[in-house]
């Protein structure tokens, strides 16, 4: 994911782990007994969870751009291989 990131925004992405949805991911994964993949698409001023909460159409497009990259990875990748 972190490659999909990275060229889609021509950046490396930011571990930054905030948000309102971080603590739910480890619980996630053990009630699925699987990974989880946590892809905020926002930024830190949309006021996620607020009244006037937004994210940008321009986020929701790389959001799409990055996924269609990732599964495109995961595609071409054997079964034992960890995608990063």
């Amino acid at each position: 994911m972190e490659e999909a990131v990275s060229v889609t925004w021509r950046e490396e992405p930011l571990h930054i782990r905030e948000g309102g949805s971080i603590f739910a991911i480890p619980y996630l994964e053990q009630l699925f007994e699987a990974p989880a993949i946590h892809l905020p698409l926002g930024q830190a001023s949309d006021a996620a969870h607020l009244p006037n909460e937004r994210i940008a159409v321009k986020n929701l497009h790389k959001g799409h751009e990055i996924f269609v990259h990732f599964l495109k990875t995961v595609g071409r990748m054997g079964g034992d291989e960890e995608v990063k």
